[in-house]
């Protein structure tokens, strides 16, 4: 009877993990498809609250950018939307197989603050 109980908690614990993994996963920093091919991931920085990108190729970092890319100034993106509207430009370019660069007119395109 012992074993039986120990089976069932075992059960329960093991769905609960399951679950629990699932539901972290899916609501894990802004991940996508970063396993294989591409991702981007986007974070915030608990210092200061300023957001930043990661790049991910088939799950190995390649890109973290904390500042806003293309201008001279270490400027840190104002907002998580700021941050990722420059990373999936640099995704997208990567994952063509162009140059990932950002300029100033895209930094203006994506009405992007940085002054």
């Amino acid at each position: 009877m012992g074993s039986k109980k120990h089976s069932i908690a075992f059960l329960i614990i093991g769905i609960a993990t399951l679950l629990i993994g699932t539901w972290l996963d899916t609501n894990s920093a802004q991940f996508k498809s970063v396993k294989t091919g591409y991702g981007l991931k986007l974070a915030e920085n608990p210092m200061d609250k300023s957001w930043y990108y990661e790049i991910y190729v088939n799950g190995s970092l390649q890109i973290r950018q904390e500042y806003v890319p293309g201008i001279s100034q270490k400027v840190r993106f104002a907002s998580k939307t700021d941050a990722e509207r420059i990373g999936t430009i640099v995704l997208n370019r990567l994952k063509k197989g162009k140059f990932p660069a950002i300029t100033k007119q895209d930094l203006e395109e994506n009405e992007i603050s940085y002054q």
